[in-house]
């Protein structure tokens, strides 16, 4: 249901950085269906022709086995080698196989959901809390193999991080 005002708030709060706030008052007030579909409809595009992948096809060029992203749309995707593999958050059986990455092979882990699994999405604190959550009894059982997964990603392998800031509460 929305309420007046909602609009000029979830600006101000987009305007000020505080995305997690802003996708919760816009799921509250447009509902599960109308906000999925406001999602998709910004982040599901095809690719145009005349985009410029420069800067996704240079991380390419690195060659890496694994990338992780907590970005929802395909743009990875689209400037990846042809056998690159996707997996998102809920995958437990491909994500136990993302140990085997390799360069010739290699994967993007869809971290925070795709936008073409809508339910994968992780946005609102409610969703950060089931992918995050410490206790083990409250934590959605979908994610057990993705928290693992990370958990084990981030002991066992170098990486580098582009355009994610490690102050995020939910991931410190």
């Amino acid at each position: 249901q929305v309420e007046p005002g909602d609009a000029d708030k979830v600006g101000h709060l987009i305007a000020a950085g505080e995305y997690v706030r802003a996708a919760e008052i816009g799921y509250r007030a447009l509902g599960q269906y109308r906000f999925h579909g406001f999602l998709r409809e910004r982040f599901r595009q095809r690719r145009q022709a005349d985009l410029d992948l420069a800067a996704v096809e240079s991380l390419w060029r690195l060659e890496p086995p694994l990338v992780i992203t907590t970005n929802y749309d395909s743009v990875l995707r689209w400037a990846g080698p042809d056998t690159v593999q996707v997996v998102a958050n809920d995958q437990s059986e491909e994500l136990a196989l993302i140990r085997e990455a390799r360069s010739d092979w290699p994967w993007i882990w869809h971290l925070h959901g795709t936008i073409e699994r809508m339910a994968t999405v992780i946005l609102a604190s409610a969703d950060y809390k089931r992918l995050y959550q410490r206790d083990e009894r409250a934590r959605d059982q979908s994610y057990e193999q993705a928290l693992f997964t990370l958990q084990n990603t981030l002991a066992s392998r170098s990486l580098l991080y582009i355009g994610f800031g490690l102050g995020d509460p939910y991931v410190s």
